[in-house]
């Protein structure tokens, strides 16, 4: 082939145009193009975390990023892969106050109780002034029925918001509320049930713990005999948060022994009161949140009724 067929040959025509300026520049471009896209996905694929090793000198973003997916799985209820993304980077701050609570509350759900209680204790000294590490680790105990421990911790917890200058939260009287009436106090019970109302003032206080502090109201009384009083703390109970179903079982409950209580001396009130009793545990039933356990409950607090 001579020269003179080359320069009009599609060969000699693409070594033009690749010498050619524009040419250069658009191949610059796709490759910065292609550059990008691959940035693109490596920085994607730093979103799937290698868990199977435990990192000792991982940056305060990692830690974080690592917190934020064992928290997600812990509201998944996947304990165990919680705690992998814990494992994985704890050894690089070993007082780290989020990763060690969140880790006792896995353990916990896992019945782990003793690598439970180890992680709340270093929780607790990491931030001796947050309430929650103490708070938390008291309830563990009353579900493990190991009072003494729970009201240790409870004491602890009231030195140290005392010596910060922390206010009480009322889930804190909560708890000691519900420790006195596990321990058979109904009267303390109540003291500590009305201080936890006496917090909800507070900004922190949330629904759940103002419905806990009424519920326990309302049992106290119960066992002291207080029927009216427990009554109305019950209905207090349902105008925060109606269709409530522990809270119509245990109003009904209340008009049951209040009935029980009275069937000899005033039988027309005792049938009033049977009424509202079915009425309320009917209630119950038709919740949104029954769960076939709680229904048994129920079904046979109202066959008691008969």
């Amino acid at each position: 082939m001579g020269l003179g067929r080359l320069q009009y040959s599609p060969i000699r025509n693409w070594l033009d145009r690749a010498i050619s300026p524009f040419f250069v520049e658009s191949m610059k471009t796709s490759a910065l193009i292609l550059f990008f896209l691959f940035l693109g996905t490596a920085i994607y694929s730093e979103d799937i975390i290698d868990t199977s090793r435990e990192m000792e000198n991982a940056n305060p973003e990692y830690i974080e990023k690592c917190y934020q997916h064992a928290l997600e799985q812990f509201d998944k209820q996947e304990y165990e892969k919680s705690l992998q993304y814990i494992r994985h980077v704890i050894k690089s701050d070993m007082n780290n106050y989020k990763l060690r609570y969140l880790a006792a509350h896995d353990y916990w759900q896992l019945g782990n109780f003793d690598s439970a209680t180890a992680h709340f204790q270093i929780a607790i000294l990491s931030q001796p002034q947050n309430p929650e590490g103490y708070m938390d680790y008291a309830l563990m105990k009353l579900h493990e029925r190991d009072y003494w421990s729970a009201e240790r911790t409870l004491q602890t917890a009231l030195f140290y918001m005392q010596k910060y200058k922390v206010e009480v939260p009322s889930k804190f009287y909560n708890i000691y509320s519900r420790l006195e009436l596990l321990k058979g106090f109904p009267d303390q019970s109540l003291k500590y049930a009305q201080l936890a109302k006496a917090a909800f003032a507070q900004s922190q206080t949330g629904i759940k713990d103002k419905l806990e502090a009424m519920t326990l109201e309302a049992r106290s009384q119960l066992l002291l005999e207080n029927f009216d009083k427990a009554e109305l703390a019950m209905q207090w109970a349902l105008s925060m948060r109606n269709n409530n179903v522990y809270a119509y079982n245990l109003l009904g409950y209340i008009y049951a022994r209040w009935r029980n209580s009275i069937m000899e001396t005033d039988p027309q009130k005792a049938d009033n009161l049977k009424k509202l009793a079915l009425e309320n545990y009917k209630k119950a039933l038709k919740t949104p949140d029954l769960v076939d356990e709680f229904k048994k409950i129920i079904e046979t607090n109202i066959a008691s009724l008969n």
